[in-house]
C-alpha cells in the first residue's frame, strides 16, 4: 500500500542552484554543493555543479569510498581518469572509479560548466590530493 501523498512530500529535497552556496576552490573553479551532506541529511548520494574557467584544471585526486559521474553540461577539456585521458564535451559522462586518480582540464575557450554526482555522497575526509604528474 503507498503512503497518503501528503506523506510523500515530507522527504522530498529541492534545492535551486541560485540559493546553493558558491565555494571557490584552490584550482580556480566555482562549486555549488546542490544537494549533499552540507545541505541535508543525505549519506548515499549527492550532486554538486562546477564551473570551470578556461585554462584551469581541477587538482588531482581521488577517493578511497566515493565513486563519481561527471556530467559535462557545457564546454570542453581533458578528462584524465587513472592513465587514461580523453576528449569531453557538453552531453558526455564519465564515470570515475573509487580509488582513481582523477583530473579535468578545461582545454576550450570557455568554461566548463559540469555536475559531479557522488555514491556515496561526498564527504571531504575521502578526497585525497595528489601532486600533479
Amino acid at each position: 500500500m503507498s503512503p497518503p501523498v501528503a506523506e510523500c512530500f515530507t522527504t522530498v529535497i529541492i534545492k535551486n542552484r541560485k540559493s546553493a552556496a558558491t565555494i571557490k576552490t584552490a584550482h580556480g573553479s566555482e562549486l555549488r554543493p546542490l544537494i549533499d551532506r552540507t545541505t541535508s541529511d543525505i549519506t548515499q548520494c549527492s550532486l554538486a555543479e562546477e564551473i570551470l574557467p578556461p585554462g584551469c584544471a581541477v587538482t588531482p585526486h581521488h577517493h578511497r569510498e566515493i565513486e563519481e559521474i561527471y556530467y559535462i553540461v557545457s564546454g570542453k577539456g581533458l578528462m584524465t581518469v587513472a592513465d587514461e585521458t580523453r576528449e569531453v564535451e557538453a552531453g558526455d559522462a564519465v564515470f570515475v572509479p573509487r580509488g582513481h586518480r582523477h583530473t579535468l582540464e578545461n582545454t576550450g575557450i570557455q568554461p566548463i560548466t559540469l555536475l559531479v554526482a557522488c555514491g556515496p555522497a561526498f564527504f571531504y575526509e575521502d578526497e585525497i590530493k595528489e601532486s600533479v604528474k
